[in-house]
């Protein structure tokens, strides 16, 4: 007998880039979701939640499709959660327009779930995930999964982007995480900026938006797409008040970095101060910045042009070399979070905007 839903939710280590997120790589990421209910940390390495209708938290997650042969595919995720054991249990929830299988504590479990250890944030990724504890683990884990959808056609029915809710008004965006299509040609992903961009999101809670399938049209080189569209509902929506825009430089680029803020600096608004923390944080970093000429962002319809000039908001485009967006065992890639952790708290504070958590 055949499954009836086919779509599953999931809220910790099964998400993407978390350390089991390999189970579902033969799953299809729909959206992000939140359902009402709680979350709950436990005394393993992983949360719980209980959905609750009624309830007035959010648990955040996502949302996936499940393969063909669903029946065999939940009997072995059904053993990776440990169902024998009850430490979980699986049921079928029915909200709002969708229908899905959630993995909900089991008897093995119900002595975590106390007041004190409900994590209010309902967030797993930004409270005790992989990207604060091990990012270059987080990456390499996210990029395994991500590289499924690099060339995945769009789907019609659900976005072709995805976007992670933050609380801290800064948005980073990775239009070109997939392929995209410029002048009737597919031009390569870049890869590893939506797993960086995640990791931001994780670890400053700033909201982050990066294609998840093929991008019909360039989002970097027209206005009239789909991702504009629902980056301008997300700042809208959201109140942002800086966005900063992920690109990939290949490795035979001289400098580590390229900021992109138009030829005489208009899409900072003024913020010119936004410039300069970014070389402070670079040089205590230790990060090379190249030439504000490079990649100015002003020479096509780019996400930063569209964000200062239609939004109204100041942005900044970053092109980043491989050699640092690629984890080694240099160093590079910590050194590289370290450096945008550190510049996008220091833009937090010029908007006057609430503080931005430590990890």
């Amino acid at each position: 007998m055949n499954s009836k839903t086919e779509n599953l939710f999931v809220y910790g280590t099964l998400l993407k880039g978390e350390s089991r997120s390999h189970y579902l790589k033969d799953c299809e990421l729909l959206k992000t979701y939140s359902i009402p209910g709680n979350l709950y940390k436990t005394k393993f390495d992983f949360p719980a939640a209980i959905f609750d209708e009624n309830s007035d938290n959010q648990i955040f997650g996502e949302l996936y499709k499940l393969p063909n042969q669903s029946e065999s595919f939940l009997k072995k995720l059904d053993e990776v959660e440990s169902l024998e054991d009850k430490l979980f249990v699986r049921r079928e929830i029915n909200y709002r327009k969708h229908s899905f299988y959630i993995y909900e504590p089991g008897a093995g479990l119900e002595q975590d779930l106390l007041f004190e250890n409900i994590i209010e944030s309902g967030k797993w990724l930004t409270s005790f995930g992989l990207p604060i504890k091990q990012p270059k683990t987080f990456a390499k884990n996210f990029e395994l999964i991500h590289r499924e959808y690099y060339k995945k056609d769009p789907n019609k029915t659900f976005p072709n982007t995805i976007h992670l809710v933050g609380n801290n008004p800064i948005l980073i965006t990775c239009p070109h995480a997939t392929v995209h299509i410029r002048k009737g040609k597919r031009k390569i992903m870049e890869i590893y900026t939506a797993a960086i961009g995640t990791i931001l999101h994780s670890v400053l809670d700033c909201h982050c938006l990066y294609t998840n399938k093929v991008q019909d049209i360039d989002p970097n080189y027209y206005d009239e797409c789909e991702f504009k569209e629902r980056m301008e509902k997300v700042v809208s929506k959201n109140k942002i008040r800086f966005v900063m825009d992920l690109h990939g430089t290949g490795s035979k680029r001289k400098y580590d970095i390229y900021p992109g803020i138009g030829t005489d600096m208009e899409f900072l608004l003024g913020n010119k101060k936004v410039l300069e923390n970014l070389y402070l944080r670079a040089k205590s970093n230790d990060i090379s910045i190249g030439s504000l000429k490079v990649f100015p962002a002003v020479k096509q319809m780019t996400v930063t042009k569209f964000a200062a000039k239609k939004l109204d908001i100041p942005a900044m485009q970053i092109e980043v070399n491989q050699k640092l967006r690629i984890p080694n065992d240099k160093g590079d890639f910590e050194r590289l979070i370290k450096f945008f952790n550190g510049f996008l708290k220091d833009v937090c504070k010029n908007f006057h905007s609430p503080p931005i958590r430590n990890p």
